[in-house]
């Protein structure tokens, strides 16, 4: 929102505002900040504003449907997953192209490299989204609660709901804790170094996601596809309409 809305500090070449001003950019205002990061946007005035082609958080909210179709249907979640973090680092650089030096002095250079980013990373974000849940659900097998003998000899029932239900609040407790320690930093990296910082930050700790899947890779449980069921969904909805269609409402 900073890097599009608020305008690039006096004699700052990266954006940041160090302790008396704030940190900016673009300086292409509010309405355009929200357009392209929530909304939409067009070109005005030689610079894109809110109006135009669908992008973010529609854009990562669109594309999981096809990274689930995909997964399901082609190449298995893990394959799915490992292909669309090739997708997302490459958003992650673009977006660091747009905010260097030579290219962000440059507000309409500068926005039409982050939009690209933006595209680009939304793919990978689809990919990504719509297959690590299950693929952690997989890797949990029992389907039966079973009694066990724990560590202090004591018996203990293993419900599998619970312990699916607990595998969950790890999981979103970690991406919460990740989520809050990147905003800070990310913050932080765009007042008092730059929007490159700040954009480069996460994508070190994303790059770090296909090696952690890869030499693990022999301890997870991989589904194979098993064919996608929104593609026979699709297929059905064509079936019935199909002879029986018309722009008459009351042609049955």
């Amino acid at each position: 929102m900073n890097f599009i809305q608020k305008d690039l500090p006096k004699g700052s070449t990266t954006g940041a505002g160090f302790l008396d001003v704030p940190s900016g950019a673009l300086g292409m205002g509010q309405r355009a900040s929200t357009g392209l990061t929530t909304c939409r946007l067009n070109k005005s005035n030689n610079f894109l504003t809110a109006n135009e082609f669908v992008v973010n958080s529609f854009w990562s909210y669109v594309t999981p449907l096809f990274g689930a179709y995909i997964a399901d249907q082609y190449f298995g979640r893990y394959l799915t997953i490992q292909y669309s973090i090739c997708f997302a680092l490459v958003g992650h650089v673009i977006l660091i192209i747009s905010a260097i030096p030579p290219v962000i002095v440059n507000p309409n250079v500068a926005i039409s490299i982050f939009s690209v980013g933006i595209v680009i990373m939304g793919l990978g974000t689809g990919g990504f989204k719509s297959n690590i849940s299950p693929l952690i659900a997989e890797q949990y097998k029992d389907e039966k609660p079973y009694v066990r003998t724990n560590k202090h000899g004591k018996k203990e029932i293993v419900d599998t709901a619970t312990t699916t239900a607990r595998i969950y609040l790890y999981f979103y407790f970690l991406i919460n804790c990740g989520s809050l320690t990147g905003s800070i930093a990310m913050v932080y990296s765009e007042h008092y170094v730059g929007f490159w910082l700040s954009y480069t930050l996460p994508t070190i700790m994303f790059s770090l996601c296909p090696i952690i899947l890869f030499m693990f890779k022999k301890h997870y449980v991989l589904a194979p596809p098993t064919g996608s069921v929104m593609a026979k969904a699709f297929k059905l909805i064509k079936l019935a309409f199909k002879g029986k269609w018309s722009l008459n409402p009351s042609t049955t």
